[in-house]
């Protein structure tokens, strides 16, 4: 190994990743230039024209169709935001610029555009023409305060009809706003299914009737806000999909619920329910009964399913006799039962089931073929054995899908991964070495998951992540050479901007302002003062909030730049003269970390190495590492070494430590017993050469 003396800022390596090159693919054909490189995902079959149709500053659009009535209300607000057009509703087609209708010699994902004197949208339902719609959104042009789109014809379908995105609702809250944001975001890019993860362990956000005890009071979502967010989704063309995780991932039932869901052995209480006790099938009888009530318009309901713990369950004498009962040879044949049963509850609403990756191969045998299969992790049974068995499949590949935080993978990683490919970051995964199948009919497409994520880092974690998996489930065999596509995405990233908000925010102050997705959210840090200027269009007003609470048509009016010191969540939102909002409230978190980390040593690994590793929480070092740490603001330095709590009495900082062994190091800036900012942690584990 060659060794090199360095010094290291601890986000360097992140850095680095947004510069890494790879190999051009193979380039996209003459006639999907233009126009095509305008829309994400690539339209099939694009034919323009040199000349242009200019559009007013009013446009005046024609609904050939009352289902389409949602529609013409999004696209009044997205044209308001994105182009500060004026969409008015007109009685005759003839007068209309735009012309929308639902044409049901069309397959129901097929749109087309045709483009001359006026725009004519036709699609083969309600979903089509809003993807339609989508696709006329980002190819129009504006430029020296004028604004046209290309004469010609686009036809346009996905080859695969389900594109996905999971949303964990249950381990970290989400406020309202912020999901219709991210439904916005499903649009842009043609997600067709928005998966809300609404139970697990620690939190049950539904609010259900019949047993309001497990409800997570701390927060959860009212009905009447569950209602308002499936309207927001329906009528941008995105479906919502429940889920309800069970037996695994429970453990809110067993606490909430303990006379039903719990075993009486409490070790055997961890975070899967008893299957033993008939009682627990009336109780999520009733539970799917009322998630399918609310979300109405959802063809799915997600059942879980994964990671159940059977640890010792068969020892039990209640799971015993239950076995004994049904003629059930094992545990796992009762889960194959339960997950049967569970399926059952959903059709008899009229939905299909999904589950998880999480039951071996021998059930297959037995759990029913209607039940759609999303695989993940390879880990308890391989996609070709799911397919074989005669499931259907949704590919939710852990690596490069899974977004958690600091292990997520690039954009660019996630173009060249196919719908037939899994992958998994642990050595002990069959898909460690990746799995590649050929093309087969009973995989619907894919999705992504993000897991665990707070709000604030939901949407810049998946605004570039979300159209290369898109892209690649819409044209599964066609794609444009990496350089192509990321430039087709900077200007189409640059645009959802505008989508999302007609006012651009600038901040100053940031530590790493080159980072757009950090691994620790380094693209919010700053170890001073930060200052955010919002850019305003002309005719509307910004409010703002700097104190948590959402934005209203009350919040103070944004009138010049804003400073802050401390950590901070800034809420703001575009308003008329009328006082009706323009755009998305939009979220914005920063957090002060005053202090600044270096390290010196020879043969350093580097942030953009280790993350994948399976202990990617540690630093890993060959030899002895230097740590160096100075403070941007005045203050006294503090440290520790071990499992000690950092406090105001801890040692101060006074020179470089020297870290030779496995270590656990925390610092901070005090200014007498007040912390300031947040606290610098690391665990360094030592490797041998």
């Amino acid at each position: 190994m060659i060794k090199l003396f360095k010094i290291i800022p601890i986000a360097f390596f992140l850095f680095l990743a947004h510069m890494r090159c790879d190999s051009p693919r193979l380039p996209v054909s003459a006639e999907q230039t233009g126009v095509a490189h305008q829309i994400i995902p690539i339209p099939k079959e694009v034919k323009m024209e040199s000349a242009s149709l200019s559009l007013p500053d009013s446009l005046y659009i024609f609904i050939g169709s009352e289902a389409l009535n949602p529609l013409f209300t999004v696209l009044k607000v997205e044209c308001k935001s994105l182009y500060q057009t004026e969409l008015i509703r007109s009685t005759q087609s003839t007068e209309a610029v735009i012309v929308l209708s639902i044409d049901d010699s069309l397959p129901h994902d097929a749109y087309r555009i045709h483009i001359d004197d006026h725009i004519e949208i036709k699609g083969g339902s309600y979903q089509a023409v809003a993807m339609g719609s989508i696709s006329l959104l980002q190819s129009i042009n504006q430029e020296n305060g004028a604004t046209s789109i290309l004469k010609g014809t686009i036809h346009d379908y996905p080859d695969l009809p389900f594109r996905g995105l999971l949303v964990d609702l249950a381990r970290r809250k989400h406020r309202l706003p912020v999901l219709k944001q991210i439904v916005s975001l499903c649009r842009w890019y043609k997600v067709s299914h928005l998966h809300l993860h609404l139970t697990d362990d620690y939190a049950f956000r539904f609010p259900s009737d019949a047993y309001p005890q497990l409800i997570t009071r701390e927060f959860y979502y009212k009905k009447e806000e569950l209602a308002e967010l499936i309207a927001f989704a329906n009528a941008r063309g995105v479906e919502i999909i429940p889920e309800l995780e069970v037996p695994g991932h429970a453990g809110e039932f067993i606490r909430k619920m303990p006379e039903i869901f719990a075993f009486d052995d409490e070790k055997l209480n961890r975070n899967t329910i008893n299957m033993a006790n008939d009682e627990i099938y009336t109780v999520l009888d009733t539970l799917i009964g009322e998630i399918a009530e609310v979300f109405y318009s959802s063809p799915y309901m997600h059942i879980g399913g994964d990671e159940p713990d059977f640890s010792a369950m068969a020892d039990d004498p209640q799971m015993q006799q239950y076995l004994k009962e049904k003629n059930l040879d094992s545990v796992e044949a009762l889960y194959w039962h339960f997950i049967n049963q569970m399926h059952q509850f959903v059709a008899k609403r009229g939905k299909q089931t999904i589950v998880w990756e999480g039951f071996a191969k021998e059930g297959n045998k037995v759990i029913s073929k209607d039940i759609i299969v999303m695989a993940w992790e390879t880990m308890y049974q391989l996609p070709s054995e799911l397919l074989d068995a005669g499931f259907k499949m949704i590919n939710v590949s852990w690596k490069p899908l899974y977004v958690v935080n600091s292990r997520k993978w690039e954009a660019r990683d996630i173009y060249h991964w196919n719908v037939y490919q899994w992958q998994n970051w642990l050595p002990e995964a069959p898909s460690y070495d990746t799995i590649q199948i050929d093309a087969h009919e009973h995989i619907l497409g894919a999705s992504m998951a993000s897991w665990d994520q707070p709000e604030y880092a939901e949407i810049s974690s998946l605004r570039r992540r979300i159209p290369a998996m898109t892209e690649r489930v819409w044209n599964v065999e066609r794609e444009l050479s990496t350089d192509e596509f990321e430039k087709s995405l900077e200007r189409l990233d640059i645009k959802l901007s505008d989508y999302f908000s007609p006012v651009q925010l600038q901040a100053s102050g940031l530590r790493f302002p080159q980072i757009l997705d950090g691994r620790r959210d380094e693209q919010i840090w700053f170890d001073d003062t930060l200052k955010l200027h919002l850019h305003t269009p002309a005719n509307v007003a910004v409010r703002f909030t700097s104190d948590g609470k959402p934005v209203s048509a009350s919040s103070p009016v944004y009138e010049d730049t804003l400073r802050f010191w401390q950590s901070t969540t800034l809420r703001y939102q575009a308003f008329t003269a009328l006082g009706e909002p323009v755009g998305h409230e939009i979220l914005t978190y920063y957090e002060l970390h005053p202090l600044r980390v270096t390290f010196s040593g020879e043969n350093l690994i580097g942030e953009d190495e280790r993350w994948e590793r399976v202990d990617s929480w540690r630093f890993p070092f060959y030899q002895g590492l230097n740590l160096h740490i100075t403070a941007a603001r005045p203050g006294i330095i503090r440290v520790e070494m071990g499992e000690n709590d950092l406090n105001a009495n801890s040692p101060v900082y006074q020179e470089a430590m020297k870290i030779e062994k496995d270590a656990v190091v925390k610092a901070g800036l005090f200014n007498g017993d007040s912390l300031i900012g947040h606290i610098w942690s690391e665990h360094f584990i030592k490797l041998e050469e």
